[in-house]
């Protein structure tokens, strides 16, 4: 279940980042971000399983693609993590 989004300014961004995470063995999905988390506008995600938030995040730092924030998904309520 993908229960955890990773957000992105761009399609290009986002698209990267999931072939990044493919690549490395963490199964995702790409789509538009949900307009409540879209911070300036429209944006992209990449959703994959929470347990995999922390590999997933620091994998996208160590190869320099740019994201903007982690989000968990709670009964139907996003939060911010922290990680």
């Amino acid at each position: 279940m993908y229960d955890c989004l990773i957000t992105f300014r761009s399609i290009t961004r986002a698209q990267r980042g999931q072939e990044l995470l493919e690549r490395i063995g963490i199964s995702c999905g790409l789509h538009r971000t949900p307009s409540l988390l879209a911070q300036q506008g429209c944006g992209y995600a990449v959703s994959l399983p929470s347990a995999q938030a922390r590999t997933a995040r620091e994998a996208l730092r160590q190869n320099e693609i740019q994201f903007q924030r982690v989000y968990l998904r709670e009964s139907g309520v996003y939060r911010e993590l922290s990680l």
